[in-house]
Parts: C-alpha cells; sequence; structure tokens
C-alpha cells in the first residue's frame, strides 16, 4: 500500500469519452483517503468544472502539474485490476477509442448492497478439487489432432485454436471438456453471444463442477445480480466465469483459458464505441500472458479465424471426414424456393410426405428467416418494392384480415385495390407502375404456422421467434416453426428439420451475410436427430449450400477469404468507417492522404441520411498500426475544436458499406 507521503499523486482514468483527452490525469491524495485511494479503486473527481467518475492507474511521487484533490472514494476494491487496465488500454488503441469508453464496458456500474453482500461471504469453493479428464470413450477422438487439444489445455501454453463442434453433438459438453482440462492451472473465462447459449453452457458446467465456482456475466441478469456475480470473480469467489460479450473483460488474473463460442454472431460486437468485438478482445488478451491458451468455435467459421489458421497464428480443429459422414444430419437440397408456391402451399410436394413421416415419430421443426406474417410486400406488377406513401418506408401485412400498413412510421393502414371495400387510409400507388394490388415478397412465421395449419390438421403447431421464444418442446408429433436463433431444444432432437426460404438468405446481399446464414442452417442442423432429414429450400449448386451439405464452413471461409484478399475487403485489409458532414469528410480526406502511405484507399464520401456523409477507408494489415493512429490523429483534432463537426469513427467495423 503506498502512502499519501510517499506517493502523493494518483494517476486516474477520468471518464471522459473525447478522444484527444485520451490519457491520464493527475489528481494530489487527501491524507485521509491515502489508505483507500489505491490503484484501481472508483474515485470522483473534479474536471473542466464538473464532477466525473474515475480509476486510480497508479499511485506517483510527484507531477509537474498543479493538482486538483480527489473529492471521494466510492470503495476501496479495486476493481480496474491492472490486466484489465492493460487489456482496456490496447483495445482502445486498437479500435482508435478512448481507454474509458472500454473501461465503461468492461467494469459494470458499482451497485453498493450487492457489494458488501459479495464481500461478506466467506465462501471460496474454488479451493475444492477439479474433475479429472478420463480418455474412456473419447469424443475428442473425433477430431484431427483433437488427442492433444487437452493436454495442452492441461499445459502452461498459449494454444490456439479454431474449433468445429461434429454435426451431431453438444458443443457444450465440450466445452465443459476444454475447462475441465484448462482448470487445474488457472481460471477460464467462456463468451457466448447471448444468455440462451450462456445458460446451455451453464448446465453443462453444473454437470461436473459446484455450482458456486461458476460465475454469470449477462446483460440481462440486472445491476444487482451482475455487479455481485463481478465482485465474486474479482474476489476470486468463483474460477469459471460464463457470460456474453462483456465477458471477455472477466476481472481474473492470468486465466488458464479463453473459450469464445458462436464469433460469427453480431451479438458479441458492442454497439457502442469503439464497437470492439469479444473474439479480438478475447485475442489481446490472451497475447499477454505466455500461459493463457485460446479457443474460438462455431457452427461456422468466420473469415477472421480462417485468417489466424492461414497465417499459422492458430490451428484448426475439425472433425475428421469419416466422422462427418457418418454422424451429419441427411440433407436434401429442394432446388425451387418455397416461396415461389406461397400461395399453395410452404412445403412443396416433393418435401410433404418426408415431414408427413417424420411427424409421426416426433417434432419436426421448420425454419423461417423472417417474423410477422409478411414481412415484405412488393407491386403485384411489376414487383417494385411496396413503400409508405407518408415516409417511404416499407409495407408489410400483420394477418389475412389487416390491411397492408408502414413498419416505419405505424401510419393508418394503407388501402389498396381489391374486389372488395378496403378500410379507410391512404391510398397506394406503385411509384413505378401505378398499379394498386401488392403481393407477398416474403413469408413469416406467423403466415407459415397458418398455411401448416391447414397443411397437417390436428398436429399441434409450435410458433417461436424473437418476440415470443419458446425454449423447450416435448419429445411428441408436431411441427414447430421457428425464426433463426429462437429453435426450441427437442429431448431427443427433431425428426427432420426444414429450411425455408433459403435461396433468399443465401443470396443476401452483404460480407457477413454468408456466414451468418451458414451459422443459421447449420445450428438449426444440428438440433436434428442423427441420422434425420434435413432439407433446404435451395439449390445444390450454390456455393453455400454446397458447404452445409458438406458440414464444411472451414471450406467456405477459405474461399471467401481467398475473393476478399483478391477485392482487398476485410478483413484481409485494416478497415475503418468515419461518418459526418459531406464537408467535414472532405477535409478528412485532405488530413489523411498528405500521410506518406499511396496504397490507403478512400471511398466517398457517400450521402445517408440526416445530413450526413460516410467515408470507407483501408489499408493494408502490415500498416495497421500508421492506420489507426493517423484516424486516432484526426478524431482527436476535430474534438479539441468546436468548430469542427464531431466524428463518429469505427475501426474494423462488423459490417462494411452502407446498407447495413
Amino acid at each position: 500500500m503506498q502512502s499519501a507521503l510517499s506517493h502523493p499523486v494518483a494517476r486516474v482514468c477520468v471518464d471522459v469519452h473525447l478522444p484527444h483527452l485520451d490519457r491520464p490525469f493527475d489528481y494530489l491524495v487527501p491524507p485521509e483517503l491515502s489508505s483507500q485511494a489505491q490503484p484501481g479503486v472508483r474515485v470522483r473527481v473534479r474536471f473542466a468544472g464538473r464532477l466525473v467518475q474515475g480509476f486510480v492507474l497508479s499511485r506517483n511521487q510527484a507531477s509537474t502539474h498543479r493538482l486538483q484533490p480527489i473529492e471521494r472514494v466510492f470503495s476501496d476494491l479495486p476493481v480496474l485490476t491492472p490486466q484489465i487496465a492493460r487489456l482496456c488500454r490496447e483495445v482502445a488503441d486498437r479500435y482508435a477509442g478512448t481507454m474509458a469508453e472500454v473501461v465503461k464496458a468492461a467494469v459494470p456500474p458499482r451497485h453498493a448492497r450487492a457489494e458488501n453482500a459479495a464481500r461478506a461471504r466467506d465462501d471460496h469453493p474454488a479451493s475444492a478439487a477439479s474433475p479429472v479428464w478420463s480418455a474412456t470413450d473419447d469424443p475428442w477422438a473425433a477430431y484431427t489432432g483433437g488427442d492433444g487439444l487437452l493436454k495442452r489445455l492441461a499445459a502452461p501454453t498459449n494454444t490456439r485454436v479454431v474449433w468445429s463442434p461434429r454435426p451431431d453433438e453438444d458443443p457444450a459438453e465440450r466445452i465443459t471438456d476444454m475447462v475441465t482440462a484448462a482448470l487445474p492451472r488457472g481460471p477460464v473465462v467462456i463468451v457466448a453471444p447471448n444468455a440462451r447459449e450462456v445458460n446451455r453452457i451453464h448446465c453443462a458446467l453444473k454437470s461436473r463442477f459446484d455450482a458456486r465456482r461458476i460465475c454469470l456475466l449477462t446483460a440481462d441478469q440486472g445491476p444487482q445480480a451482475r455487479y455481485s456475480a463481478f465482485v465474486h470473480a474479482l474476489t476470486g469467489r468463483c474460477d469459471i466465469v460464463v457470460g456474453t460479450r462483456a465477458a471477455a473483460f472477466a476481472p481474473v488474473d492470468s486465466p488458464a483459458a479463453l473459450l469464445c463460442w458462436e464469433d460469427v454472431d453480431e451479438s458479441l460486437v458492442d454497439p457502442q464505441r469503439p464497437g470492439w468485438h469479444a473474439r479480438e478482445v478475447m485475442a489481446l488478451r490472451a497475447g499477454m500472458n505466455d500461459a493463457t491458451s485460446l479457443v474460438v468455435g462455431g457452427f461456422a467459421r468466420s473469415v477472421e479465424t480462417q485468417g489466424w489458421v492461414e497465417a499459422g497464428w492458430a490451428v484448426s480443429l475439425t472433425p475428421t471426414r469419416p466422422v462427418i459422414r457418418t454422424w451429419a444430419p441427411r440433407v436434401k437440397a429442394d432446388p425451387t424456393d418455397s416461396t415461389a408456391a406461397a400461395s399453395h402451399a410452404r412445403i412443396r410436394d416433393r418435401v410433404f410426405p418426408v415431414v408427413r413421416a417424420a411427424i409421426a415419430a416426433g417434432p419436426v421443426l421448420v425454419q423461417v428467416p423472417r417474423r410477422g406474417y409478411v414481412p415484405n410486400l412488393v407491386c403485384q406488377n411489376c414487383r417494385e418494392p411496396a413503400r409508405c406513401p407518408t415516409c417511404a418506408g416499407p409495407l408489410t401485412l400483420a394477418s389475412a384480415q389487416a390491411q397492408p400498413h408502414c413498419s416505419w412510421c405505424r401510419s393508418d393502414p394503407v388501402t389498396v385495390a381489391a374486389g372488395t371495400a378496403v378500410a379507410a387510409g391512404t391510398a397506394y400507388s406503385c411509384r413505378n407502375c401505378g398499379s394498386q394490388q401488392l403481393r407477398a415478397a416474403a413469408v413469416g412465421v406467423d403466415r407459415t404456422a397458418e398455411e401448416l395449419t391447414r397443411s397437417f390438421p390436428g398436429v399441434p403447431i409450435v410458433s417461436s421467434s424473437g418476440d415470443h421464444m419458446v425454449h423447450q418442446v416435448d419429445d411428441t408429433p408436431a411441427v414447430v416453426i421457428a425464426t433463426p436463433g429462437s429453435e426450441p431444444d427437442a429431448p431427443g432432437g427433431y425428426t427432420a428439420v426444414v429450411l425455408l426460404d433459403a435461396a433468399s438468405m443465401a443470396s443476401r446481399p452483404g460480407l457477413r451475410s454468408s456466414e451468418g446464414t451458414l451459422r443459421r442452417w447449420m445450428y438449426a442442423a444440428n438440433k436434428a436427430r442423427p441420422g434425420s432429414s434435413v432439407i433446404i429450400a435451395a439449390s445444390p449448386t450454390l456455393g453455400l449450400v454446397q458447404a452445409f451439405l458438406r458440414w464444411d464452413s472451414a471450406w467456405w471461409a477459405a474461399r471467401d477469404l481467398a475473393e476478399r484478399s483478391e477485392l482487398h475487403l476485410p478483413p484481409t485489409v485494416r478497415s475503418a468507417t468515419i461518418e459526418a458532414g459531406t464537408e467535414t469528410l472532405l477535409g478528412v480526406v485532405e488530413q489523411l492522404q498528405p500521410i506518406d502511405h499511396p496504397s490507403w484507399r478512400f471511398i466517398g464520401p457517400i450521402p445517408l441520411e440526416d445530413q450526413r456523409s460516410r467515408l470507407l477507408l483501408s489499408a493494408p494489415r502490415a500498416q495497421g498500426h500508421a492506420f489507426v493512429s493517423a484516424i486516432k490523429e484526426v478524431a482527436a483534432e476535430h474534438s479539441k475544436s468546436t468548430k469542427l463537426q464531431s466524428l463518429q469513427v469505427r475501426v474494423d467495423p462488423y459490417h462494411w458499406g452502407v446498407d447495413t
């Protein structure tokens, strides 16, 4: 402990998010606060005439500035450990953000009651013995190099693995195997994209470990429960941390292993500035310790982790081809998209007998990409997307009896031409051909449930979507219709899985659409019983469908990465987006272009809404540090001048382009 006499200066990370103020500031430690104002504690200081919060980073002997005193120490608990503070600094530099922005995500808001209750507990179950991994009936023998993974996790090495699970197994069980191997060396941190996946992993862990050794860190816990779990992890009362994206900053020292599940999921990207990805945070954290291993897994492989494998930074761990051929579901491709026959039946004639036979043996899963009844309407004549006459938003249909309405402004129903009387409202007329008749461009889960009720009379129909999610169904005959990510669990697995509108999903624009689509297909197919049929409504000639048929997401990721390399697209290059007014962005281009980097690319400014524009920038990965530093310098110059418009900067954004 450092005293006010020998170290009277506290270096504080102040909660100010302006880029030109991204540095620690010195404050005087009053003698009465000296024993509390230690590195890592939360304090209140005066900054620019305002009282703001901050964190003490270090105690120093002197400063060259005239200092103001620390106003208050909230608690003597050091919630920002030195390792996490260093990680926050690296993440901020990686994404051209400020350290205060990252610390805000890493350390949850203080909850005094939860902190006092957690510190009062005197149990330390982390000292209990860990289960020992047994090679009897080893499921890892099905993987190329799987026998060596657990041995390396048990040794003090910095193993880096990109893992693709078997098509028939529960990934949570394999994650528990890895935790069992690594835990004797130290704590383990596991990050999953949502609370549902976290709970699934948590249940698997509780089957082998004392529940008191496991901390859950999720956004939906509530302030008190989340901060209580944070304090338990900080004080060493648990040695397994499972949570959503912010758990990548879990306050455990020198973790033995970091596990990231389903890194393709967009939920692992922080929506706030600077927009870090949990996978990249864990990769930076693994690089800070030579004895910390990193495992990134998922049904579909991301192009980023495929780049790690091809660069030699990580190794690939996939099931052997004989195992995939034995245990992969029997996938059949229906070359005609079922949306073309939406007026007759959502399941086509060739698929109908398979589904009816499967229902007799148990539940059948039908995946539908969209929620609602008819989420998109187009002109009956020219297929022009139907737009609201008031705000130009897309028109949707809530039910068979309802009139079309705008999904943006929620205005009065729009009247359309029909053979019967219609409700009063603004008249619709196609801007392209003048037609007043509409048809469905896509069919949602509610319309599909309505049609399948007629196709399978007497069979229970279960609908599950984001606004009404069903978590589990019985192992009895039923048709379960679900949107991607909301598929209920079936105890014995589904007797058949049908992926509707797959062709339209495969053809969606965007750099991230293909890997996200493949993940949704494989996630649903994983819920089928071994040997059951999986029917996908798309042509087998599509490359993405081929990857699904072969259960080979690594092949698709390698192909996608090669194409991006030829086109100089992320992640083969470092990229950034800057949003501001058009004139401001033209000035940004002038500031960056004089820098001696002719390989940097500038696209835009591209007009957006609200009189703003977007500038797309990219640079070779070898110049990534200079690229990010130059962008941050420009952002800092704009933030310190009240005459210049502020910039919204995102480095290596999840989405690239304008239509996000």
